[in-house]
């Protein structure tokens, strides 16, 4: 344990630590920490780093009406034609591929939310949620709070007064989530009027809720749809003990994703790509091995993880169906090997980097183009 700016910080390296804490005792593990640019800035509203509570709750169901394990295979058709776009978009452009991915994730997640098609290129809603998220990320840190609660004044003064930047940053930061709770929302709104039949997350909200004459609902469900869930720290709402350590209400628990999969004990070499480490006799083990902690714990778990783990696998088997993929060479022919690097932040992926895509020998590139090819 740590004590950072009067607050204590338990960082947890261990698996084993992780869920005791956090799954088994959710009860108490549940809430987030404080954070003074929460609300001034607009993202209150935001499932991922609202406080544990009744309208968290609400939220919660509402989520899991849609996305719990059963409901997911609704999907699988949304998810298998944005997958068939994804091979033809790497190979239109293979060099491009990380781009592809980026937008194959969005359009899944803006078909199965808002039952909407993104642009293919520099799409409006799509840009707005990255701005979004962006200035989330900026602003609901500890040291954009410790800020807001150091200098209070700040977020009172008018924006025409010198030195007034943290009245800006609110101001545009809280008119950036409003827009993506009120246009996207209004987007299906509209196709649901039109009298869309597709299953989508708000489609499905407006005719369960088309006879309750209550705005709060309303507004509850624009919420719920507009959240974009990372993986952060958890809070405790009492005291506690764990084996002879007092842990006392207010701390701030941090699960170190990075140092638990990098176990030397449960991951001999974690740094070596062994997928094999996954399997035995030549079948995916069937132990907890293959979990993702990615999706955080108990009751702040990622509730579209399901969704997610379906989109990953079906874009993985068409990608590995229809493309080959191999190291780039050079002029003579020569392969080229590269020293692979990543990008940090919220999540960790790696930087683009020089390989040759093409199509199967076997793949007919017009059946491939049809929706209905691999199903």
């Amino acid at each position: 344990m740590i004590r950072v700016l009067k607050q204590d910080i338990i960082v947890i390296n261990s698996e084993k630590i992780a869920k005791d804490f956090l799954d088994h005792r959710s009860n108490i593990y549940s809430d987030r920490p404080y954070l003074a640019t929460r609300d001034p800035y607009g993202w209150s509203f935001n499932l991922a780093w609202a406080q544990y509570g009744d309208k968290w709750c609400s939220q919660r169901r509402i989520f899991h009406q849609t996305f719990r394990a059963e409901t997911a295979l609704v999907f699988r058709p949304v998810q298998l034609r944005k997958a068939h776009q994804l091979v033809l978009d790497i190979l239109s452009a293979p060099h491009d591929f990380s781009k592809h991915i980026q937008k194959f994730s969005a359009a899944v997640i803006m078909s199965i939310v808002y039952d909407y098609d993104i642009a293919p290129e520099h799409d409006h809603l799509v840009e707005l949620f990255e701005r979004g998220n962006t200035l989330a990320l900026e602003s609901l840190t500890p040291e954009a709070s410790s800020i807001i609660d150091a200098f209070p004044f700040g977020k009172c003064l008018p924006e025409w007064f010198p030195g007034a930047v943290l009245r800006r940053k609110a101001d545009l930061s809280k008119h950036c989530a409003m827009q993506m709770i009120e246009e996207p929302f209004e987007y299906a709104t509209k196709r649901e009027a039109m009298g869309s039949s597709t299953s989508a997350m708000v489609l499905d909200l407006l005719r369960a809720t088309k006879d309750v004459d209550d705005p709060s609902q309303l507004q509850l469900s624009k919420d719920t749809c507009a959240t974009a869930f990372v993986g952060l720290p958890h809070a405790t709402t009492d005291d506690d003990n764990y084996e002879g350590f007092f842990i006392p209400k207010g701390s701030t628990l941090v699960a170190n994703i990075w140092a638990i999969y990098h176990n030397g004990y449960a991951y001999p070499e974690p740094d070596v790509f062994k997928p094999e480490r996954f399997f035995v006799g030549g079948k995916l083990r069937g132990d907890k091995s293959t979990e993702s902690l990615a999706f955080g714990f108990g009751r702040r778990a990622c509730p579209g993880r399901y969704n997610a783990d379906n989109s990953v696998w079906i874009a993985i088997v068409l990608i590995l169906c229809a493309l080959k993929i191999a190291k780039a060479r050079g002029e003579q022919g020569e392969e080229l090997d590269f020293e692979p690097t990543f990008s940090y932040g919220v999540t960790t992926s790696p930087d683009p980097f020089p390989c040759s895509i093409t199509l199967r020998l076997n793949v007919d590139i017009h059946k491939l183009s049809t929706a209905d090819s691999f199903e």
